[in-house]
């Protein structure tokens, strides 16, 4: 089962960043689960059990990872002023999104009637 999950990180160093984050789930696996049995200096699971419940959370193959792209803002409308990624629903710069000054863009936001977030 690690063996999949493992299949999709191609460089060395992905790798490594890989088990570095498999074993730190791990660690916070055997001392948080189940919830309300286990505490860090008595857990409820072996660490048998944890390598494969961390193993399974992390298959590629049963889980598909969300795009980053499906989930940002598919309306630029709902889009927060400050947020510095681009497509934005105005002509200001991605600077000007990032640090200001916001008082331009919400002027631009109210005049067409958008309520602009933060």
């Amino acid at each position: 089962m690690i063996s999949n999950s493992l299949s999709n990180y191609a460089s060395l160093e992905n790798f490594f960043l890989y088990l570095i984050l498999f074993f730190a789930l791990a660690q916070w696996l055997i001392a948080n689960m189940p919830y309300d049995k286990a505490t860090h200096d008595k857990p409820f699971l072996t660490s048998e059990e944890v390598l494969d419940l961390a193993a399974f959370i992390n298959d590629d193959t049963i889980h598909q990872r969300p795009s980053v792209k499906e989930f940002d803002y598919p309306h630029f409308e709902e889009k927060a002023i400050d947020y510095d990624r681009g497509p934005f629903n105005d002509t200001f710069s991605v600077a000007q999104h990032k640090y200001g000054p916001f008082k331009p863009i919400i002027n631009y936001w109210k005049s067409k009637g958008l309520h602009p977030s933060f």
